[in-house]
C-alpha cells in the first residue's frame, strides 16, 4: 500500500516537475538570446522525461534509464559549464 502511494506521488510530481520544466524553456526561448541556456534547459528536460519513463519499466531496464539520465544530465552540464566560461572569456 505505501510503496504504490509513494510511486503515485513521485508519478505525478514527475508530471508536474516536467510540465514546469517546459513552460520554463518556453518561456526561456523568448526571453533569452543565449543558446546555450537553452539547450542545457532542454536536456534537463530530456533527463527528467527519462526518469518518468524509467518508473515505467521494471528490472534492469529501470535503473539503465536511471543511470542514463543522470549520465546525460551530468554531460549537459559539463558542455553548458564548458560554453559558458568560453562564452564569457570571449565577450
Amino acid at each position: 500500500y505505501i510503496f504504490d502511494f509513494i510511486l503515485k506521488f513521485v508519478s505525478r510530481f514527475l508530471k508536474i516537475l516536467i510540465l514546469v520544466d517546459v513552460f520554463l524553456l518556453l518561456f526561456s526561448f523568448f526571453n533569452s538570446d543565449m543558446f546555450h541556456n537553452i539547450m542545457r534547459n532542454s536536456g534537463f528536460i530530456i533527463s527528467t522525461i527519462l526518469i518518468r519513463v524509467s518508473f515505467m519499466t521494471e528490472g534492469l531496464n529501470n535503473v539503465i534509464l536511471i543511470v542514463i539520465s543522470v549520465l546525460f544530465g551530468l554531460f549537459i552540464q559539463l558542455i553548458y559549464n564548458f560554453k559558458d566560461s568560453t562564452y564569457y572569456m570571449f565577450k
